[in-house]
């Protein structure tokens, strides 16, 4: 069955008989006219409802996009916090790290000073002892020595 188009019923030319057109030439123009409305009108519901079908995927879509944006949104700020996060406990580590440092630091130095007084206190002995000493053997080494008539040198008996 073909469709009738615009210029085809504007174009339609209608059999003459005696009173007017013809009965059946205009009924079965009617009958056809008809039937290609009916088709159109089915095609038209038919489009409207696809059209209606694809106006709700594009609002879905829509939606979904819509998500999907405040979905990056909200990954983009948990991220930029957790960086935020990372960074403070970075610079907290680092903080606690330079106090750390000092800390071990100035126990070392401390350690250091009473090491060197310690030093300083064994170097004063030994300088004491060796005092002594150098005198012990002084007077010991006086106490051996005779001089050419036998007699000890330094100390008298």
């Amino acid at each position: 069955m073909s469709r009738i188009t615009p210029i085809d019923i504007e174009n339609k030319q209608f059999k003459k008989s005696v009173f007017g057109f013809s009965k059946s030439s205009v009924d079965e123009f009617l009958d056809e006219l008809l039937e290609s409305y009916e088709q159109i009108y089915k095609e038209n519901i038919s489009l409207k409802d696809k059209v209606n079908n694809l106006n709700d995927v594009v609002i879905y879509y829509k939606g979904m996009e819509d998500t999907l944006k405040n979905t990056i949104i909200v990954a983009e700020k948990a991220g930029e916090e957790i960086l935020q996060v990372a960074r403070k406990n970075a610079e907290q580590i680092e903080s606690e790290a330079h106090i750390n440092a000092k800390t071990i630091i100035g126990k070392a130095e401390d350690e250091a000073r009473v090491m060197n007084l310690k030093r300083e206190q064994l170097v004063a002995s030994y300088d004491s002892v060796r005092a002594q000493m150098y005198e012990y053997l002084k007077t010991q080494l006086a106490l051996t020595v005779r001089d050419d008539e036998g007699q000890f040198m330094g100390m008298e008996m």
